[in-house]
């Protein structure tokens, strides 16, 4: 069979062209497999230049046995560069935060993220790179063959290589097996899969009977409002001594409450991606032991047991294009739910709400789509209101603004109210905006930084609940400067509603609760591995310093 080689090789002798044949697969592969060479340069694993070689190896050979087009290699060197381009710009290893978040999203959040000029420009590179080696190395050999058949003889020493290689994989350790592309990507892909099939299984299995005191009676009458920002830090708030006036309407709100709210000046997260910190929120379950998320009763779960009327409004999209994860696992347990295109209707969705079929007893979740990058996409033109010369910067403040006029809606509903009302909120996690200077813009995509995981936590009464309950008011305002966390939301709510069950009760992470101790605080590196915030205190990125606009 005549290949397609240039007219010099075709005169070659059948040896040569074999040899040619050998090298172009050799090189192909070795394309594929960069990532693996990266893996070792940056010692996300060891002995990553024995693996790359090794791979090398035993891939070229099954395709020169077989005698494969060299064309085929093309798909498999693509995604190999955008791998390596990733590595290269975030300085980061693609793990199981970045395989669940890819399979967690939605194609406009990746338009979003892709529209970053740092990753933008790092496409643009891959693509190019990706374009002229595709034509250099392959031009029109793309659909070349070996000129003539190859005998066993003839690749007898990629064969024992290969078997090398593969003897080499077998005995390796378990975890760089696991973690070596591509075999990281597939592996990480299904334990991400796997763990959200075991959580909604385990989650349909609940069958949460409420056993604490009398919900009728305590309080008699309770409307709770929890609000979920998203992507706000506490740097960037006025409120939190950012320089900027980002939030003059819940300051003016706060203070007409006379003295019914609180600002928590020490609130983390309890983790830097959606699908792990919105659950622990919502979950009874802390963050430390947050494997177990599922197999406990939400708090929206264990206020609908106690007859409550709970409902949630969301703004937000939908969590995947492929499946409801552990967001809307836990979201999925209140009797309505409402979805909204924009923030600006929250307040009127929650007036029309309250208005319609009110009881004495209601929970509302209102989920915001607050500073999702693209930040510029996040409020209207009335409200651009900085042009400090960084448009980045310039545009999230922005966005925090018109969260505030958000948020001042929803406390206006509740101050309405003639009965007691609160509300909470605080963001799912901060975000990241080049603050260091090494291009690091949103969140999840490096190590962890204090501005993702340091976000604002409010409180807001109405003068009825102020009125009827001062002693648990008190009790909230003396932890303003407790160091608290996201674990403390659920058991503050449970606890202001009188929600006492044991099963799910912990008083001592209720803010209200005078048995109230402050916790060891966990932030979640993935659905099940928790790290303690000391561990990452001690990182330059994550620890305090004057300079955090705090």
């Amino acid at each position: 069979m005549r290949a397609s080689l240039p007219g010099s090789l075709l005169t070659a002798k059948p040896l040569l062209r074999n040899r040619v044949y050998c090298l172009q697969v050799l090189g192909a592969m070795g394309c594929a497999l960069l990532p693996v060479l990266l893996q070792g340069q940056f010692q996300f694993i060891d002995r990553g230049l024995s693996y790359y070689l090794l791979w090398t190896v035993l891939l070229t050979a099954l395709w020169v046995r077989w005698q494969l087009a060299v064309g085929w290699c093309l798909p498999a060197i693509l995604p190999g560069f955008f791998y390596v381009g990733y590595v290269v710009s975030e300085r980061d290893e693609i793990g199981y935060n970045e395989v669940s978040s890819i399979l967690n999203t939605t194609v406009g959040e990746v338009l979003g993220f892709v529209s970053i000029p740092r990753i933008a420009l790092t496409l643009a590179v891959v693509l190019a790179a990706f374009a002229i080696l595709s034509w250099a190395l392959c031009s029109q050999w793309l659909r070349c063959r070996s000129a003539t058949p190859i005998r066993v003889k003839a690749v007898i020493l990629y064969w024992l290589m290969a078997g090398c290689a593969m003897g080499y994989f077998a005995t390796g350790s378990s975890w760089n097996k696991q973690q070596m592309y591509p075999v990281n990507v597939v592996s990480e892909g299904y334990r991400f899969i796997s763990e959200v099939q075991y959580a909604k299984y385990m989650h349909s299995r609940l069958n949460y009977t409420y056993a604490g005191p009398d919900a009728s009676r305590c309080p008699p009458a309770l409307t709770a409002v929890m609000v979920i920002g998203e992507s706000a830090r506490a740097a960037s708030w006025s409120l939190y001594g950012y320089g900027r006036p980002t939030n003059p309407e819940v300051a003016a709100s706060l203070g007409r409450s006379g003295g019914c709210g609180v600002v928590f000046r020490d609130a983390l997260s309890a983790g830097r991606l959606t699908m792990n910190s919105v659950p622990s929120m919502l979950a009874t379950t802390p963050a430390a032991d947050f494997q177990n998320y599922c197999a406990q009763p939400s708090v929206i779960g264990v206020f609908r047991a106690a007859g409550y009327r709970t409902a949630v409004l969301s703004s937000q999209v939908r969590a995947s294009e492929f499946w409801d994860g552990s967001v809307n696992l836990m979201l999925n347990d209140a009797a309505s739910i409402e979805k909204l295109a924009r923030d600006e209707q929250l307040p009127g969705a929650l007036r029309r709400w309250l208005g319609h079929d009110a009881q004495a007893r209601q929970l509302a979740v209102v989920h915001l789509f607050g500073s999702h990058y693209v930040y510029s996409e996040r409020y209207p033109a009335s409200f651009n209101w900085f042009h400090g010369g960084n448009e980045l910067v310039d545009s999230y403040d922005n966005s925090i603004a018109f969260t505030d006029h958000v948020l001042a809606g929803l406390m206006a509903q509740l101050a309405a109210l003639p009965t007691p009302g609160l509300l909470f909120y605080t963001s799912d996690h901060g975000e990241n905006l080049n603050d260091f200077g090494d291009g690091n813009i949103q969140h999840a995509c490096r190590e962890f930084t204090r501005y993702e995981i340091e976000v604002p936590l409010l409180f807001y009464a109405n003068r009825a609940f102020a009125a009827a309950y001062p002693q648990r008011l008190r009790a909230m305002q003396a932890c303003a400067t407790r160091p608290v966390s996201h674990d403390n939301i659920s058991q503050t709510l449970l606890g202001l509603a009188g929600l006492a069950d044991p099963a799910v009760y912990q008083p001592l992470r209720d803010l209200s609760s005078e048995r109230f101790v402050a916790q060891p605080r966990f932030l979640i590196r993935n659905l099940r591995e928790s790290v303690a915030e000391a561990e990452l205190r001690a990182t330059p990125h994550c620890r305090r310093v004057a300079a955090a606009g705090r």
